[in-house]
């Protein structure tokens, strides 16, 4: 019981701090003119490149997998595509931590060496 307190009041303070940050970024933005502009957008675009986009990211998610296999592992390809994000994520805010966050982020979900990880990125 005392786990889901603490993992909802993380998911609380996450929640809180997204939409402090949300409404200091569009604080001074007119909404109007953001979704006029949204409205003659060819999404056909976009659609194309988030494809393209999740193609290449899983294949980066599966290649790491088969760098990993040699050790002795076999993680699986959404915890692995997960972590990959989740290092990109970190390379927004603070450049070259990613590396290190994914494989953190990868040990804790497959029981996967850390140090054994982080030979394969590097």
């Amino acid at each position: 019981m005392k786990e889901k307190i603490k993992q909802g009041f993380k998911i609380s303070l996450f929640i809180v701090l997204s939409a402090a940050l949300l409404f200091l970024a569009f604080r001074k933005v007119d909404l109007k003119l953001v979704f006029e502009e949204l409205k003659s957008a060819r999404y056909g675009w976009l659609i194309l490149s988030f494809t393209f986009s999740m193609l290449a990211f899983i294949s980066r998610a599966r290649r790491w997998i088969l760098i990993i296999k040699p050790l002795g592992f076999k993680p699986r390809l959404w915890n692995t595509y997960h972590a990959l994000m989740t290092g990109y994520l970190v390379n927004f805010g603070l450049p070259r931590l990613g590396e290190l966050t994914r494989c953190v982020a990868l040990g804790k979900k497959e029981k996967i060496p850390v140090d054994r990880l982080f030979g394969t990125v590097i």
